[in-house]
């Protein structure tokens, strides 16, 4: 329905923990046309990109002056104001996206690899914050590139890279992994000591549950695996990591697409939200959606993994 060829997936659900996953992956190729929007390249001067920037900026500086209350209105306002944009944020998500690798602590000389950056929206805005030694990789884009500051965007997969990393990170694109384990174990074995795994991910919680497979964060066939909060931490957990937080982060979205759905109406194409939906609507959304996260109901969330430490010792004789 994303773009409304309406073609029919199996999907399955484990009746122990309740992730769903298809129940075959078909050729995915097809489903990642080049009008996608991850592989559109966005102008670094749009409005989203500049208020995102603006808001990226005022945070970066309040991790350093906590107490700058001028700063965190700012970065308030602007916040907000990014929410208006309501396809782009919740779609492309370049605020929420930087702001989740912002509260990983990590600094602007940090080693970044984001999986999954399409055509690199994202890196390219954290360059324009001082950050300088990003990487990216997409195995669906065409071929190998690079950003007008430097950062290389590779058509590889995970496990083909042997270079060690601070962070590593997953907006949205780890529920379009076929080995989902196998990943987070490749994630864990390129990570430096103290390095931090970031997976934001959709959830099956309300909007499942009152969507069924209307919910537009189910999106077959591209979306393989959708777990719960409980069952991601158990598969992170089996892949050598501690679950530190998990900060819920869904918007309006999961309604608006959903009721897009419902009334049979692709997400791309002609109808636009301002012509379904009235402004009050979308409002109340935002408000029902903001009380979701709050009850760990939402439909996504960002998760921030770090590695056990192995403990060693002597034993007493």
């Amino acid at each position: 329905m994303m773009f409304g060829t309406r073609e029919q997936f199996d999907y399955v659900e484990c009746g122990n923990c309740g992730t769903l996953q298809i129940a075959e992956i078909p050729d995915l190729t097809k489903y990642y046309p080049k009008d996608y929007y991850s592989f559109e390249t966005r102008s670094p001067n749009g409005p989203r990109e500049r208020l995102s920037r603006r808001l990226l900026s005022a945070h970066l500086k309040i991790r350093n002056n906590p107490m700058n209350r001028r700063l965190s209105g700012i970065a308030s306002a602007v916040k907000k104001r990014l929410a208006r944009m309501d396809f782009d944020s919740r779609v492309l998500d370049l605020g929420s996206g930087a702001l989740s690798l912002i509260r990983s602590g990590v600094g602007t000389g940090s080693r970044i690899l984001d999986v999954g950056c399409g055509t690199g929206s994202l890196l390219a805005t954290l360059e324009t914050l001082g950050f300088s030694s990003l990487s990216g990789i997409d195995a669906y884009i065409e071929c190998d590139r690079r950003l007008r500051g430097g950062s290389r965007i590779l058509k590889a997969t995970l496990d083909q890279l042997d270079e060690k990393f601070d962070l590593i990170m997953f907006h949205h694109s780890f529920e379009h992994m076929p080995d989902p384990l196998g990943v987070l174990r490749s994630a864990n074995d390129r990570l430096n000591t103290n390095g931090i795994c970031l997976v934001r991910i959709p959830l099956i919680n309300q909007a499942w549950e009152n969507y069924g497979v209307n919910w537009v964060g189910l999106d077959p066939p591209r979306h393989l695996y959708l777990f719960r909060e409980s069952s991601f931490r158990m598969i992170a957990e089996e892949a050598g990591f501690e679950v530190e937080n998990v900060i819920y982060d869904s918007t309006s979205f999961q309604f608006s697409g959903s009721e897009r759905y419902s009334q049979d109406i692709p997400l791309f194409g002609s109808v636009l939200d301002k012509d379904l939906f009235t402004a009050k609507q979308i409002k109340e959304w935002r408000r029902a959606a903001a009380e979701l996260n709050a009850q760990h109901k939402g439909d996504q969330a960002a998760f921030y993994l770090r590695r056990k430490q192995s403990v060693t010792g002597k034993c007493a004789t």
